[in-house]
């Protein structure tokens, strides 16, 4: 079962707009979930995943660090890409908008995206539209780096980027399969919240991803009238 996570204690929309997705995330449209056509080779093993966000609104400024430990092949790797769109798709979805199938570009080693996200009429925490673009650079089968920004059109436009830098460290460990991972160190604007190592699956992440946005779309925006 998915244990709860902290929420920050400022920012707290925006970051749990953002970050609810990078604990272990959600996807509206399941159809829509499918990942790019082909990846770079990366080397099958364990692997660091080292992602680094700062979210931007008007004056307000909040940073976190996430890093993992994941064991990895090449299903799983994959299965790793469609979760990032899916924490993005999530994050659009907490402010009941939907996003339409990402559109993708490899040109060399550089994997490029982007996405956009549109709601209905917003209430004062949502969002009338979202453009998301991401870059992956595939430095070697043993490292990467992926650049994300997410711009929401609201009252202070409100940025999201990320980079996450992933690099394989050697063999899995005794006992993990190919999509294990475990969160190992969670920061909020430098402060360490996580009170323990937690395990976790990118598959299961990707399941529960999909049960949260179709949970969130369904829903009516609050003030909407909707009963």
């Amino acid at each position: 079962m998915t244990q709860p996570f902290p929420r920050p204690r400022r920012c707290a929309h925006l970051a749990w707009g953002a970050f609810a997705a990078l604990a272990l995330l959600a996807a509206g449209d399941p159809a829509h979930a499918s990942g790019p056509p082909e990846l770079p080779a990366s080397a099958d093993g364990l692997w660091s995943i080292d992602r680094a966000g700062r979210i931007s609104s008007g004056s307000e400024n909040i940073e976190m660090r996430k890093i993992w430990r994941a064991c990895l092949d090449e299903r799983a790797h994959r299965a790793l890409e469609t979760l990032d769109i899916l924490q993005l798709r999530a994050a659009a979805a907490v402010g009941h908008a939907r996003c339409d199938a990402p559109r993708y570009t490899l040109s060399g080693n550089v994997l490029s995206s982007t996405m956009h996200c549109a709601g209905a009429a917003p209430d004062r925490d949502g969002v009338g539209h979202i453009r998301v673009s991401r870059a992956t650079t595939f430095l070697s089968p043993g490292q990467s780096r992926t650049v994300s920004d997410m711009r929401r059109d609201t009252s202070l436009e409100t940025v999201e980027h990320y980079v996450t830098d992933m690099r394989r460290l050697g063999a899995c460990e005794p006992g993990q399969r190919p999509g294990d991972m475990v969160l190992t160190n969670w920061k909020i604007d430098g402060e360490e919240s996580l009170k323990g190592r937690r395990a976790g699956n990118v598959y299961r992440a990707i399941e529960a991803r999909g049960r949260f946005i179709e949970s969130r779309l369904s829903q009516p925006p609050a003030g909407d009238g909707s009963r």
